[in-house]
């Protein structure tokens, strides 16, 4: 078989470059067409607006996740940089403090005010209590959440048998239960498929239960025992144990 030539290799190529350019010219011809056809077929489509609203509804629910998202990389930032602060502050200060007087009042007093002022700052956007006036007018000597999560809201609030229910809702209707009751109140705790984990709620013993679809958080004092399930991470769970507070 004779060898082709440079030239004739040349020319193949020239040959097989012509020959895919208008194949690939014809078909987006084709393409263009069929779109052209089909935009004009589908020009008086109308949208409906239930279909709006539902594209509304969904851009505002992804806004409020990455707002909140954000909020939390935030708040860690934020959280490791006033830690570091407050050590550094605490090693530089611990050479002195011992042998001072005056100066170990005055530091003291500086390190509750700072961390005082970091807590304010880190709950903040959290904190609410303007529920607290929708509450039953009968109502005595119960506690109640100072802190509830972005978008959620009081929904409603029941007695029964001396147990006392708050419940909260975000606009997705998802619930937050605050349930408190008398020390001898029988919370029925679903301990199936669960992580069970010991913890502290302002120093009171108490169990984080872990579930899929939801956590829950028991604990109680020397006169009552509460209750908290919503479908939010345990940290979150944890600030609003934490946050309760006695109706004066």
């Amino acid at each position: 078989m004779k060898s082709q030539t440079k030239e004739e290799q040349d020319r193949i190529l020239k040959l097989n470059k012509t020959a895919l350019y208008d194949i690939g010219y014809e078909h987006v011809n084709n393409i263009n067409e069929e779109t052209d056809r089909v935009l004009e077929e589908y020009s008086d489509i109308e949208v409906p607006e239930s279909l709006t609203i539902w594209f509304d509804n969904h851009q505002a629910r992804y806004n409020k996740r990455v707002k909140a998202a954000n909020f939390r990389s935030r708040s860690l930032l934020f959280g490791k940089r006033a830690a570091i602060f407050l050590i550094a502050m605490t090693i530089l200060a611990a050479t002195v403090t011992m042998s001072v007087e005056a100066y170990r009042v005055k530091f003291f007093n500086m390190m509750i005010d700072i961390t005082e002022e970091y807590s304010a700052v880190n709950l903040n956007e959290e904190t609410t209590t303007e529920y607290l006036n929708e509450l039953p007018e009968d109502w005595e000597n119960f506690y109640y959440p100072t802190i509830l999560p972005e978008d959620y809201q009081f929904s409603s609030a029941l007695e029964a048998n001396g147990t006392k229910y708050i419940i909260f809702k975000n606009s997705q209707m998802v619930e937050i239960y605050f349930v408190q009751g008398v020390i001898t109140a029988n919370f029925q705790l679903d301990s199936e498929n669960v992580d069970v984990v010991d913890i502290s709620v302002n120093d009171q013993e108490g169990l984080l239960i872990i579930k899929e679809t939801s956590n829950i958080i028991s604990w109680h004092d020397n006169h009552q025992s509460y209750y908290i399930q919503g479908s939010v991470d345990k940290s979150v769970l944890m600030n609003i144990a934490e946050s309760i507070i006695k109706n004066k």
